[in-house]
């Protein structure tokens, strides 16, 4: 590699030829990355998400998974549908609850929902 050197008058040009490759290494970096961006937030149906999922869970558990909100979706119109970087979250943030969370979360529950008389 070729040592350059500057005068002071050449500076200011110095510093704009590096402040170009700067923005040219940034937009390929960019650029780089926007595939993987694309395949991250991909669409998936019903079934593509039971193949997705580890455990290949059934159609009917995943159905049950979105009556309860437990897994993120996207309703349009009869159709669900679920997003490929929603779901890798999700799987990686699910954690069983433990004994004492779910007791709480059914005291509030009927404190919330008990008809008053």
């Amino acid at each position: 590699m070729a040592e350059n050197t500057y005068s002071f008058n050449d500076l200011p040009r110095a510093l704009t030829e590096i402040r170009q490759e700067m923005a040219d290494l940034k937009r390929m970096i960019l650029d780089f990355q926007k595939p993987s961006q694309r395949e991250e937030d991909r669409w998936m149906n019903i079934e593509e998400v039971r193949e997705y999922i580890p455990f290949h869970p059934a159609e009917q558990t995943v159905y049950g998974w979105t009556s309860e909100n437990q897994i993120p979706f996207h309703k349009i119109k009869k159709n669900l549908f679920f997003l490929k970087s929603e779901i890798d979250d999700w799987l990686m943030n699910k954690k069983r609850k433990a004994d004492y969370e779910i007791q709480k979360e059914a005291e509030a529950y009927v404190a919330r929902n008990r008809r008053r008389m």
